[in-house]
């Protein structure tokens, strides 16, 4: 019952933050904190009301890095409430073509200045990867990128695609791996404190002297280790109520 309760509250909040993007857009469209502004709203209090705690390692280098590819994995719907506890000023967020037509969410996520890219076709794919680079040289903006491509749903971390490291080589920008801990089905939504997610920003990597393949290995290297790190926190979290 607690469950349904905190889902129909979350999803009533969500819609309330991104039909007041609208407005917030339709006022300085495509402004580049437009992201950040939302966020401020949507992240803390989603927290409460689904009864999840968050912590966060690192998060400055997100504000101290920039321009940057920031990438992190991609789990399931939930994703963008840990996103929103991380988004820094000046993100640009990049997602798949069909999110427009998600009501509310998808209208907001283009008036706020996001990229678009359509995964089906693999030359607009390249193309729009290029533009993007270009932006980012132009206005310093770092942009976030789920590598995977699409929800792993419990499945652990899927293969990372190649788009993201081309673009930060294109641009000369470093990339910033973010790990959230796994949440798919690991949460009970019926107790007060229903769970905890862990989040660390890793070191930066250079893109220069490494190929496109060599970025997309180290980086899902780095981040699975990471990621298996965080889940170990959280099981000890959940036995003994504390955190190294």
């Amino acid at each position: 019952m607690i469950t349904a309760i905190r889902f129909f509250v979350v999803s009533l909040y969500g819609a309330f933050c991104f039909l007041l993007g609208w407005f917030i857009c339709l006022l300085r469209p495509f402004h580049q904190d437009n992201n950040w502004l939302i966020c401020q709203l949507l992240g803390p209090i989603g927290f409460k009301i689904l009864g999840l705690k968050f912590k966060a390692s690192h998060r400055q280098r997100l504000f101290e890095i920039r321009p940057a590819v920031v990438i992190s994995n991609h789990q399931n719907n939930l994703d963008m409430f840990p996103g929103a506890m991380m988004c820094p000023k000046g993100m640009a967020i990049l997602g798949k073509k069909s999110i427009k037509w998600i009501p509310f969410f998808g209208q907001f996520f283009w008036l706020a200045g996001n990229l678009f890219i359509d995964r089906g076709n693999p030359m607009k794919s390249k193309r729009a990867m290029g533009e993007l680079a270009a932006k980012m040289k132009e206005g310093k903006r770092s942009v976030w990128v789920m590598p995977e491509g699409t929800r792993s749903k419990g499945k652990g971390m899927l293969p990372f695609k190649k788009g993201a490291f081309h673009t930060a080589k294109n641009a000369n920008v470093p990339i910033l791996p973010v790990v959230f801990s796994s949440y798919h089905n690991r949460f009970n939504f019926n107790r007060w404190k229903s769970g905890l997610i862990l989040t660390s920003v890793l070191d930066p990597v250079d893109t220069q002297d490494k190929t496109v393949e060599e970025l997309r290995d180290l980086c899902q290297s780095l981040m699975k280790a990471e990621l298996e790190r965080l889940d170990e926190q959280v099981d000890q979290w959940l036995k003994t109520g504390k955190l190294d």
